[in-house]
């Protein structure tokens, strides 16, 4: 008997058996990278079996296999000899949903690097850009600005992180909101409108804000973000990408952090699915975006491989990938 191939595919909706038992003429049938040849004057009934055999195999490894297994959470279950494979990929339907994705500070060389991998992902998203006066003293403003230039003519939103990266709740305990509003983020969107940039978003640094906060911020912006990456473990993120998943969009929303220590994918996965399915917003964000994400105790950024792979599950999804300043 030769190989047998029972897949699920994101381009069919049906799962198609191969099979050449019995010796006869030959049918195409067709998957996703070639096609095989298989016997046609065998009986309806015996294909109908052997498809059914196969359909209740794949149903009774499925469940044999450990609901913990990383493998099979995020590629599906592959046996060992690699005879059956198994791929759990969504089927294209009428679903929607939107994925809103960000980043922050100042990795503005990672980010243009990236523009390639978002341009093939057919992806547009959203850099809060912080510390923007270094740019002017900055030695080496020129080309930083320039590249910022090109990632905004590329249709990405440029929208503001704070002057000095501080954090909100603290400045204010010691300084006042007035001086807070003034000189976090009045002079910052000065000098960024000055070159063009109308930003009309803003993304607090650490996540720190309060009610107090929000009020003074959005005489400024029209929406805030707030930022969920405290303690990296299943619960939190799992709680985190809840609350990052809404119908509404208002003044204020939260994004769960996809960044090297909250990259839990299985978890991720099934907040896309959820999002995508009952047609609802999800706002995921990181930081730079690096190969050497994770070595050297770097943590607040994302690999390109996992970038990929979250943009690649939301086309699959059908989600439309969009920016903060398509929301308004």
């Amino acid at each position: 008997m030769s190989e047998n191939l029972l897949r699920q595919d994101t381009n069919d909706s049906l799962i198609r058996a191969v099979s050449n038992e019995g010796g006869c003429s030959v049918i195409p049938v067709r998957s996703r990278n070639h096609e095989r040849n298989v016997s046609s004057s065998c009986s309806h009934l015996a294909i109908v079996g052997n498809l059914l055999r196969r359909i209740c195999l794949g149903f009774f490894l499925v469940s044999c296999a450990s609901a913990d297994s990383p493998r099979l959470l995020e590629l599906g279950l592959q046996s060992d000899s690699n005879k059956t494979i198994f791929h759990f990929l969504p089927e294209k339907r009428n679903y929607h949903g939107k994925l809103v994705l960000s980043f922050d500070d100042w990795y503005i060389s990672e980010w243009y690097e990236a523009l390639p991998l978002l341009r093939e992902q057919n992806a547009k998203v959203t850099f809060f850009v912080s510390r923007y006066d270094d740019f002017i003293l900055c030695s080496t403003c020129g080309s930083a600005k320039k590249l910022l230039a090109a990632i905004s003519e590329q249709g990405h939103s440029i929208e503001f992180h704070g002057l000095d990266h501080v954090n909100a709740v603290g400045y204010i305990a010691e300084y006042g909101l007035n001086q807070y509003l003034k000189n976090e983020i009045l002079d910052g969107i000065t000098l960024m409108e000055q070159d063009g940039y109308r930003v009309s978003s803003f993304a607090y640094p650490y996540g720190a804000h309060n009610q107090d906060i929000n009020a003074g911020a959005l005489s400024y912006f029209r929406i805030l973000r707030g930022f969920s990456g405290g303690e990296a473990n299943v619960s939190n993120i799992r709680s985190g990408l809840q609350e990052a998943t809404t119908a509404d969009i208002k003044s204020f929303v939260m994004s769960q952090s996809i960044d090297n220590p909250y990259f839990v994918w299985y978890l991720i996965e099934d907040a896309m699915r959820k999002a995508s399915h009952q047609d609802k917003y999800l706002f995921l964000s990181s930081h730079g975006i690096s190969a050497d994400c994770g070595m050297n105790g770097r943590a607040y950024c994302i690999t390109p491989s996992r970038l990929a792979k979250v943009l690649e599950f939301a086309n699959a999804l059908n989600m439309e990938i969009i920016t903060f300043r398509e929301l308004l």
